[in-house]
C-alpha cells in the first residue's frame, strides 16, 4: 500500500490525523490485500502505542475497538503478535506505574487512556485471537 509510504513519522499530530483516515480506508479492505500490507502497518502501530504522545497512542489503541480490523488481526495473529505484544504490554504497564509524568498535559491523557482501559483491551484481544500462541514455553 503506497499509502504507508507517507506516514508523518516526524509530525504527531498529523501522525494522529493520519491514523484517523487509515482506520476508515482499512474499513474497505479484503482480507486478501490486508496481508500485503500487515506487517508494515503493524510496525508502525507499534511504534505509535509506544509513543509519549498521548493522542498518538489513544488513536491507535482504538483500532481495536474497530470489529472489522480485530477480525483482520485474528486472521492473521501469528504474524501481528510478535510485532504487537511488546508495544501493548508496555503502554500497559506504563498506566500501572505510580509515579506518572510530571508534564500535566501528559499525565492527563495518560489518565484519560488507561481509565478507559484501551491498552488492556487491546492487550486482552490480542492475546484472545490465539491463545496458544502464550502457553508455549
Amino acid at each position: 500500500m503506497a499509502l504507508l509510504k507517507y506516514w508523518p513519522k516526524t509530525h504527531s499530530p498529523k501522525e494522529v490525523v493520519f491514523l484517523n483516515e487509515l482506520e476508515e480506508i482499512l474499513d474497505l479492505f479484503e482480507p486478501s490485500e490486508f496481508v500485503k500490507i500487515m506487517e508494515p502497518l503493524f510496525w508502525q502501530l507499534a511504534k505509535c502505542v509506544s509513543s509519549p504522545y498521548f493522542q498518538m497512542v489513544e488513536q491507535a489503541l482504538y483500532y481495536w475497538n474497530n470489529e472489522y480490523f480485530v477480525s483482520l488481526i485474528s486472521d492473521n495473529a501469528a504474524k501481528i503478535q510478535p510485532i504487537m505484544f511488546p508495544s501493548l504490554y508496555n503502554s500497559l504497564l506504563a498506566c500501572h506505574k505510580s509515579k506518572l509524568p510530571q508534564d500535566s498535559h501528559t499525565k492527563k491523557g495518560l489518565d484519560t487512556h488507561c481509565r478507559a482501559g484501551l491498552p488492556g483491551q487491546a492487550l486482552t484481544g490480542l492475546v484472545a485471537t490465539t491463545p496458544a500462541h502464550f502457553w508455549v514455553l
